[in-house]
Formats: structure tokens, sequence, C-alpha cells
């Protein structure tokens, strides 16, 4: 079963913003993000299921990591929200899930 809702994207950046305030403060946290990644995250032949990625991009993540890349510090933060948030009030919620509604309910 589907389930589609709309995202509110000012509480959902708030809730970002407290969470990644909370991880940062610890001297031991490294926070990655890679909802930005927005070739890999918007292309929907990278998912085996609604809410499961490939191998391929299990694969991209490791390289991704190995090379620091998609780290969320306290001095890039904003960027990084910044970024997410103008997503979120563009993408066409409504159109992608009636596709991958279609698609996944066969």
């Amino acid at each position: 079963m589907m389930i589609y809702r709309e995202v509110d994207p000012a509480a959902y950046i708030r809730y970002k913003r407290e969470l990644s305030d909370m991880l940062l403060s610890y001297g031991n946290v490294r926070l990655y993000d890679f909802q930005t990644a927005f070739s890999v995250t918007e292309n929907f032949e990278n998912y085996k299921d609604l809410s499961h990625y490939s191998g391929t991009v299990s694969s991209w993540i490791i390289g991704e990591l190995k090379q620091d890349d998609y780290r969320m510090t306290a001095e890039n933060k904003e960027l990084f929200l910044q970024n997410l948030q103008q997503k979120l009030e563009t993408f066409p919620y409504q159109k992608e899930y009636e596709r991958l509604k279609s698609r996944y309910s066969k």
C-alpha cells in the first residue's frame, strides 16, 4: 500500500535543523545528508521499491563517504537546508505520486 501526504517544507526543515543541531553538538559525530543529491534522489530508477534504494546507490554512498562529500557541518548546514527547502517547495509531488502509484500497484 502506498501512502501520499503533503509535505510542509517549513516544518520539515525545522525538524532537520533541530536534529542536525543536536547531532552536530557532539564531537564524535559526522553527519552526512544525501537528500540534496538530487541527481540520485530524484531518479526513481535508483529505487528497488518505494523506500529502498538499489545496490548501485549503496556503492555510490560508500564512495561519497570515503571522499567526505555530503558531510554536513555547522558551517555548511544552512546551505544544505536551503537547497532542500527549495526542492521541497518546487517538487511536483502529486504528479510523481500518481506515476509511482501506477508503477508499484501492479
